[in-house]
């Protein structure tokens, strides 16, 4: 419509115009348009508003229900864009008359009916209206426009005010724009997205990580649980990431958590970049550079420790004693899951780092915090498998402090002798390629060629138990000496069977470095 046309219009022309202006297209879902909450604010004034119902009602009851729409504890602006939009705004009274409210959007419509009813379980409030064609569509239209005009809007302790979120599957999320889709494994993918800014708390945080549970089998579920329970009972920390939100969409059995976005990846991405052009990049010295990676290492040390020292206070819905400590176990510490805020230079000009993805997280009390589990053992990080993995399938805290202690060593291999020492070091443990692992385990041959130098592989000297079974038998046949030693070593790979280090030997994994020659910084 041309400024001219519009000129020659009626207000309520005018007042539609404008809302439908200021719609803004979804950064995902391009067809789909939403209408920000500041935007609702300053249009539907109360100006606005009441000089719009006078051209349907009389002074009186125009006062009366511009007083309905813009309470300001229990207002209806909502429901009043969308009837601006579907230029039915005389309507507005039905919904009054309810009452109706915004905070009951969204309406569930029922055509046969030719109604609008809430979706509490119980209620009873309804909208009723004739069944002619044009009320059929006013039903129809409206059940549209109100996903434009009921956004959500995300902030701080949004778990404790609204319990789960759930959404509809028919729910317009506020992204002003969002970038490709990252695989992050066989459960979902992440995305960058820019929440816009008025329907988040989160001022500090400019774009957020979206990352999406696939939809699959229960297991999904479990997984989009697991990882949520986590966050919960881990108070947020310096080197800690945040979790904004998390919420299912219904009827698309899909799974979302929000996060800040780290503008430098992962550690792992890290250090795939020169150490030195790191920091002579913003003109600091080797000192400041060393002073922040020991910085960040306290710091993910500590983060991990309050993972490892959770006090849980349980939740309403949680099911608890009230007596017992949680203890958790991050279960998969690895480069990956460390992420690089670069852009937090608050306290420094490098950024910080810090610990993210709870999906393998586990909470245990006092009393199964170190158990056996041959899944969990086997579904964390091969390469940074601890050895309790290997022996009897330990879980415990014993396994992150290791996988941490080996992403250390990495991490200061990286800052003395630079990009190529990380990776000559990367390259060296991975000249033996004994795997390990659990086959039933590995997916998509991930592991086919495993890095094992961080875990104490230990292997049976088959030689020393031939010698002792022989000599305390020297009547042994070949045959069965040789099920002896097999019937030693299956005893020994029994998860309850205790385990004698006399049976086993050390196997060096590194080759002497060949970068002696590096300059440290």
């Amino acid at each position: 419509m041309t400024q001219d046309s519009g000129a020659d219009e009626s207000i309520g022309a005018t007042l539609k115009d404008r809302l439908e202006y200021a719609l803004l297209p979804n950064g995902i879902r391009q067809q789909e348009k939403f209408l920000p909450a500041g935007s609702l604010e300053s249009i539907c004034t109360e100006l606005t508003v009441s000089t719009e119902l006078s051209r349907y009602f009389d002074r009186d009851e125009a006062r009366q229900v511009t007083s309905y729409i813009c309470d300001r504890t229990k207002p209806a602006k909502k429901i009043f864009a969308a009837l601006v939009l579907i230029s039915r705004i005389e309507l507005i009274k039905p919904f009054q008359n309810a009452p109706f409210f915004d905070e009951d959007l969204p309406f569930a419509n029922n055509i046969e009916e030719s109604a609008l009813r809430s979706r509490w379980p119980g209620d009873q409030r309804s909208v009723l209206l004739t069944r002619s064609l044009r009320d059929i569509k006013v039903i129809r239209d409206f059940s549209l426009k109100q996903w434009c005009v009921n956004i959500p809007i995300f902030e701080r302790d949004f778990d404790q005010i609204y319990g789960d979120l759930v959404f509809d599957s028919d729910t317009i999320m506020p992204w002003e724009s969002a970038g490709q889709n990252i695989i992050t494994g066989g459960y979902g993918y992440v995305q960058k997205v820019t929440i816009h800014k008025d329907h988040h708390s989160f001022t500090k945080y400019k774009d957020f990580a979206l990352k999406t549970v696939l939809p699959a089998k229960q297991h999904t579920r479990d997984i989009f649980k697991q990882e949520l329970v986590a966050f919960r009972k881990v108070h947020p920390g310096p080197n800690l990431v945040e979790l904004v939100s998390a919420f299912e969409i219904s009827g698309k059995d899909q799974f979302m958590l929000l996060f800040p976005w780290a503008e430098g990846g992962t550690l792992s991405d890290l250090m795939n970049e020169s150490s030195k052009d790191l920091f002579t990049s913003l003109q600091l010295s080797p000192r400041d550079f060393v002073q922040w990676v020991t910085s960040q290492c306290r710091g993910l040390v500590e983060a991990l420790g309050a993972i490892h020292q959770v006090n849980v206070v349980p939740r309403m819905d949680e099911t608890s004693s009230g007596k017992d400590r949680s203890f958790g176990i991050h279960l998969d510490i690895k480069p990956a899951n460390i992420l690089y805020f670069s852009q937090e230079t608050a306290k420094h000009a490098l950024g910080v780092l810090k610990i993210a993805d709870f999906g393998l997280a586990e909470f245990h009390s006092a009393s199964s915090r170190t158990r056996k589990s041959r899944g969990s053992a086997y579904r964390c990080s091969q390469q940074y498998r601890s050895p309790e993995h290997d022996i009897g399938y330990i879980i415990s805290r014993k396994v992150d402090i290791w996988a941490l202690g080996c992403i250390f060593s990495e991490l200061l291999t990286w800052m003395l002798l630079k990009y190529e020492g990380r990776e000559e070091f990367r390259q060296a443990r991975k000249q033996d390629a004994l795997f390990s692992g659990d086959w039933n385990y590995v997916q998509d041959g991930e592991n086919d060629v495993e890095d094992n130098f961080f875990q104490r592989h230990i292997e049976i000297n088959r030689a020393k138990t031939f010698r002792r079974l022989l000599q305390a038998n020297p009547k042994f046949g070949y045959v069965k000496q040789t099920r002896a030693v097999r019937k030693e070593k299956a005893s020994l790979d029994q998860a309850n069977s205790p385990v004698g280090s006399k049976h086993f030997k050390q196997i060096p994994r590194l080759k002497p470095s060949v970068s002696q020659d590096s300059k440290i910084l």
